[in-house]
């Protein structure tokens, strides 16, 4: 019902590769650019996850020390076929949690502790590291070629699969909340309907823009933001100023996620979205009636300190991520996962 095939820029992948076999092929580690506080009402705990999702981590973690779900919060979620390590905050004014070092539960243990002035967000994390194990590499020669792209390139900033649930399951029930009137009690759920109904939407536009191949150039009337920053700016005129600081990664043109519109969007750049957004406008409107304010998501991603090893046809993939960005959408443009 709802497509989850988006167009590559190198077209697709020639080598396929075993992945995801056990959960330590695909190691992700949260980073954070500041130190915690060491004081104040939040105890903040650092966990190592295997073959759960956050969600269940929390719920585990809520029934061990007695507390509503409501008051432990986290800065990103992680994948559940993972081994992964993450940070949660828990609102704890003026309490001490005895054995808080040594929680633990059915696929998540805590490995570290501290106490924070603030409780964690989403925003509050820096990026990730990823490690990503791939066997049975068909082509390794397609992969180097590839790899050496993206280093130049980047690739397009889609929002991965895991968003939209199994199947597009999550776009399923956001239609259903968006246009239909269904009520959700659960804060957790309605925020994930919500989030992938504006991913999806985010994602035809940049698949539109990558087709157009104007994914990773300005148009007129575009809206520009800054790398390792919310800070954007409209294009009212091309020059080559522009296309070098997009180049040198210091700018990339962005595209919506959508809700109340400020209307910075004009132009060409607008004729383009429109060519979406007059596909799902119900959802749109559902959106903005929710109070969801529009925000914008860089249209390219430039993975940091790409690197890799190889040992016959098995690969070893390392590299970092911005906050919110997905180590899936790298892989795919590099081999067909099996």
């Amino acid at each position: 019902m709802y497509s989850l095939d988006w167009p590559y820029v190198h077209g697709k992948p020639l080598s396929t590769a075993l992945f995801k076999e056990v959960a330590e092929d695909f190691h992700v580690n949260e980073l954070f650019e500041g130190e915690f506080s060491g004081e104040g009402e939040h105890i903040v705990i650092k966990i190592e996850k295997r073959g759960i999702n956050t969600e269940d981590v929390i719920k585990s973690l809520a029934r061990l020390i007695n507390k509503p779900v409501k008051l432990i919060s986290y800065a990103g979620l992680k994948d559940r076929q993972a081994l992964a390590t993450q940070w949660l905050s828990i609102h704890a004014p003026g309490e001490v949690i005895e054995g808080v070092g040594e929680l633990s539960g059915t696929g998540w243990r805590v490995i570290e502790h501290n106490r924070h002035n603030k409780k964690l967000r989403p925003g509050f994390l820096s990026g990730n590291h990823f490690m990503i194990r791939l066997k049975e590499v068909s082509d390794v020669a397609d992969f180097e070629q590839r790899i050496a792209k993206i280093r130049q390139t980047g690739v397009p900033n889609y929002f991965g699969l895991q968003r939209f649930g199994r199947d597009g399951g999550n776009l399923v029930k956001a239609n259903e909340v968006l246009t239909q009137g269904r009520r959700v009690k659960d804060r957790f759920l309605m925020g994930m309907y919500y989030s992938a109904a504006r991913s999806w939407i985010f994602n035809q536009i940049l698949a539109l823009r990558v087709t157009s191949q104007n994914w990773n150039t300005p148009l007129i009337g575009d809206v520009m933001q800054l790398s390792g920053s919310n800070s954007i700016f409209t294009v009212d005129a091309l020059d080559e100023e522009l296309n070098r600081r997009i180049q040198e990664q210091d700018i990339a043109p962005a595209s919506p996620l959508a809700g109340k519109s400020k209307n910075k969007v004009s132009g060409d750049a607008l004729q383009l979205i429109n060519q979406i957004y007059s596909t799902c406008q119900p959802w749109i409107e559902g959106l903005e009636k929710q109070g969801l304010e529009e925000a914008w998501r860089a249209n390219i991603l430039y993975p940091k300190n790409l690197d890799y090893q190889i040992s016959g046809n098995n690969l070893e993939l390392s590299f970092c991520l911005p906050a919110g960005c997905f180590a899936t959408i790298v892989l795919r443009e590099l081999v067909n996962c099996l």
